[in-house]
């Protein structure tokens, strides 16, 4: 209150005293009539009513002075509650018993989004969540059933703009002097960020579950032993390898009791040293474990808290004991090629020395180190004869035995025994040879000696011509047979020579395809679909992937390993199977093939080889011409049933001529390797065809009665799909970015291949082998700016491989994304890319869509941060 304001009042006050001190001089004079009214009003007044008038007019004047005082305090506290009010984050509001609103504060208006005359008057309830009003109290009949004047609840809001809000609500019920109920007074509170809060924590939580699962299904699956131990060696965790290794659960336990049965750390304990140094140490010690001794191999390494403060140690035990006996092995068997009599001598695959024992010192004068990188040529007296015919021999037989004349070191000549041959890895490719050199001088020289004898025995050996016709007979006999087994022999290596000539020459026909065929769909991408150079591309294309499936026919010549198999109709394999026997053949061939005929999981260029056979011997057997009738059936195998297949279902292949026959003899011996009653057959048709079979969980049997033919039936394993996975020609190009080395001996195939990647966004490197792949992929990581993806060949003749690349780059980045590629679609590495360290596998040629699709997915899939 102010002061004129405060002036006032008091005014007022002394107003009101003195009209009351002139009404009572008034009542005195004119009702009692005691006295006159002036009297009354100033002069006649007793001591008593003096008194009493004056205390009056003094309790109006302190009044005038008090209550403008009590008013503004009054008045600044109500102002103090609306600032609050007002000022306040939180919706203020107040009801009536109807559950009306009949106050809210700024703060409600500005999160619902309303103003006072949208909301006055109404019920609070009508600004709840749809799904929140029943759980609401708003009148005094519901707030009753709690028997509370108190109430939280947590509901939902929704403003004028349609959003909604989490409001936690503090309620307080409000009574009138009777007690009866006569509103409520709520603030609520915006906990809708609080809310968002709490579910991303809880989502975070999840993750964090997920994570911690899976990374315990890792630790799980590793194949070394997994332990954690605390700063005081007691065991906190194992995997279930390091509980088999160890022999149970030791969880809980001091490690030193249980794995070393001790009283306190074992001697040289790699975990102890890690605790002192925070590095990471290994022992190998021997343990009898389950009543045999074995040999571990422990390492251990520190874990640390994010500040570096060692908190635990993990523990990797890995059983080494055959790794250890394999070791001993060859070093034995080193120390026994070292002692050798005869010369054992090896050289790389280009005639140079990569290792010589103590003989072959003795035998030529050099020592091992003089050898070492030298070319075997150069200690051969007659070089021409070794560079044209042992070299080139051993190229295709895979070896080479005869007797050679060599240099000594002191330039003398003498002869030598040579027995040489090729060393090939696991997947059949030569990688070295090896020579064993025995020196023959003194035996030359008996043989000399024994010559001369031989001229003095001949008329000795004239006069005794009974004993020598039956040696001669005898001999013949032995001859025979030799010259039989020779045969065999011979035509066994040129079956195997053939199957080589076939793998190799499609290796290298599919390198030049890969060429084209990028060349052609680089080409493709400057032309539109509807101009005619796309279209005679196009042709081309088509056409290059014909010659494709024609290398893959050649490769049905070669033995087949491994099936590479995939879900397909095998209807159109077996016509063109059986199209390329007849080619050029008197023979028809017709075929009866339902058109749902189920489908079977096979590596069709096998299927494809045992039908070309079986078609092959059906035309031989009608020399003078015929019809090969080819039925396919599906067919269900019963548990009765007397066949040796394995109950379920199959498709039935059947091969049938009309020709010689075969004897029952003869019948039982034809899927005999070798045999064959044909004079030039060479026996291994059948027994091919038979192992093919056998290796898809398939049987092959042969029915025939002389002069009425002969059917073949083969039944295969139908595949469980109601279709095969569709197959088309559409180009998908997926573009990409990234950096990528590619490995290839052939420099075409590595240019045309990079021209595609750029293409397609990718910066490009090139290896010509495995040794300058690995080369660059270091240096690459070294320099910050590391590979995403590494393409290797697998087969590069002279030099390394990608799969003993890999194997190496494994050792540099565990991580490395690689992509197999050959030429050999059968090769094992292909079939099961994952077992040899691959992220993909793709095979030459391939198309620029295929090359896209791959390395889009491996790059796409790797890993954040790694190289």
């Amino acid at each position: 209150m102010n002061m004129k304001e405060y002036n006032k009042t008091l005014l007022f006050s002394v107003l009101a005293g003195s009209i009351f001190w002139t009404a009572d001089a008034a009542i005195d004079s004119f009702v009692f009539s005691q006295r006159s009214f002036l009297s009354s009003l100033l002069f006649g007044l007793s001591a008593h009513e003096l008194y009493l008038r004056c205390l009056m007019l003094l309790g109006f004047i302190l009044f005038g002075i008090v209550i403008p005082g009590v008013m503004a305090k009054h008045k600044a506290a109500e102002e103090r509650y609306e600032n609050i009010v007002e000022l306040s984050n939180d919706i203020i509001y107040i009801t009536d018993k109807e559950g009306r609103l009949t106050f809210m504060n700024n703060a409600a208006y500005r999160l619902l989004e309303r103003s006072p005359e949208e909301v006055i008057g109404t019920s609070f309830a009508d600004m709840l969540h749809p799904e929140d009003r029943e759980k609401s109290f708003t009148t005094g009949k519901e707030l009753s059933i709690l028997h509370t004047d108190t109430l939280n609840i947590e509901n939902r809001y929704i403003t004028a703009s349609g959003k909604t809000i989490n409001v936690m609500h503090n309620v307080r019920v409000l009574r009138n002097e009777q007690g009866e109920f006569a509103g409520t007074q709520g603030i609520a509170r915006d906990i809708t960020k609080r809310k968002h809060a709490e579910e991303e924590l809880q989502k975070a939580i999840e993750k964090i579950e997920n994570e911690k699962a899976r990374s315990e299904s890792i630790i799980a699956a590793i194949g070394d032993g997994i332990s954690i131990q605390n700063t005081d060696f007691k065991v906190l965790y194992q995997n279930q390898v390091h509980k088999e290794i160890i022999g149970g659960d030791k969880a809980g336990q001091l490690c030193y009791e249980v794995y070393g049965h001790g009283a306190s750390i074992c001697p040289g304990c790699p975990v102890a040293l890690s605790f002192q140094d925070g590095g990471i140490h290994s022992l190998e010690k021997t343990m009898v474990l389950n009543g045999s001794t074995h040999t571990l191999e422990v390492k251990a390494s520190p874990l640390m808290d994010s500040s570096g403060r060692i908190i635990a140690g993990i523990e990797v035990v890995r059983d080494i004991t055959e790794r250890k006996k394999a070791g001993e092995q060859l070093k034995m068997f080193s120390e026994a090629i070292e002692e050798a009599m005869d010369g054992i001598q090896i050289t790389d695959l280009e005639g140079k020395i990569v290792y010589s024992n103590k003989a072959v010192r003795e035998i030529y004068g050099f020592t091992p180190e003089e050898l070492r990188g030298r070319h075997v040529n150069e200690m051969n007296a007659d070089k021409e004869f070794a560079a044209q015919v042992i070299i080139p021999k051993i190229r295709e037989c895979g070896r080479w035995i005869g007797e050679l004349m060599v240099v000594h070191k002191d330039w003398r000549t003498f002869p030598i025994w040579l027995s040489t041959s090729l060393v090939k890895n696991e997947q059949g490719d030569p990688i070295a040879m090896i020579g064993i050199i025995r020196d023959i001088t003194e035996r030359k020289q008996a043989e000399a000696i024994l010559k001369r004898h031989h001229e003095d025995l001949k008329k000795l050996v004239d006069e005794r011509t009974e004993e020598l016709t039956r040696a001669n007979e005898m001999l013949r006999r032995e001859i025979v047979d030799r010259e039989r087994m020779e045969q065999e022999l011979l035509k066994a290596q040129k079956l195997e020579s053939l199957g080589i000539l076939a793998g190799g020459i499609a290796h290298d026909f599919n390198n030049l395809l890969t060429s084209i065929m990028g060349k052609i769909s680089l080409a493709m991408l400057d032309l539109k679909p509807e101009e005619r150079p796309y279209q005679q591309l196009e042709g081309a294309e088509k056409a290059s992937r014909r010659a494709q499936d024609l290398t893959r026919q050649l490769l049905t010549f070669s033995k087949g390993g491994t099936p590479v198999k995939k879900i397909t109709s095998i209807s159109e394999s077996i016509r063109e199977a059986a199209g390329l026997a007849l080619w050029g053949a008197r023979v028809k061939c017709e075929f009866f093939i339902p058109p749902d005929l189920w489908y079977a999981d096979v590596d069709e260029g096998q299927i494809s080889q045992v039908v070309h056979n079986l078609v092959i011997n059906a035309d031989h057997a009608m020399p003078t011409g015929g019809t090969i009738t080819i039925r396919c059936e599906n067919k269900t195998i019963s548990g009765s049933s007397e066949s040796p297949l394995k109950p379920g279902d199959y498709v039935m292949i059947s091969v049938q001529d009309h020709g010689v026959g075969i004897s029952n003899e003869h019948l039982s011996k034809i899927f005999d390797p070798y045999f064959t009653t044909k004079q030039k057959g060479s026996g291994l048709g059948l027994a091919t065809s038979y192992s093919i079979i056998r290796k898809h969980g398939g049987h092959i049997l042969a029915k025939s009665q002389l002069g009425k033919g002969t059917v073949f039936v083969i039944f295969l394993p139908a595949a469980k799909v109601l279709k095969a996975p569709k197959m088309t020609d559409e180009a998908r190009l997926l573009s990409g970015t990234g950096r990528v080395l590619i490995m290839d001996d052939e420099e075409d195939v590595r240019q045309t291949t990079g021209d595609v990647l750029k293409r397609l966004g990718y910066s490009v490197e090139f290896a010509a082998d495995g040794a300058q792949a690995i080369e660059l992929y270091q240096k690459a990581r070294e320099t910050g700016t590391p590979f995403d993806a590494v393409i290797m060949d697998l087969t590069v003749p002279g030099g390394m491989g990608g799969r003993e690349a890999l194997e190496k780059l494994l050792v540099i980045d565990p991580e490395v994304t690689a992509i197999v590629s050959s030429g050999y679609s059968n090769d094992p590495v292909l079939a099961d890319y994952n077992r040899y360290g691959f992220s993909g596998a793709i095979t030459k040629p391939f198309r620029i869509s295929d090359l896209g699709e791959m390395l889009h997915a491996v790059v796409r899939t790797k890993a954040p941060g790694s190289s």
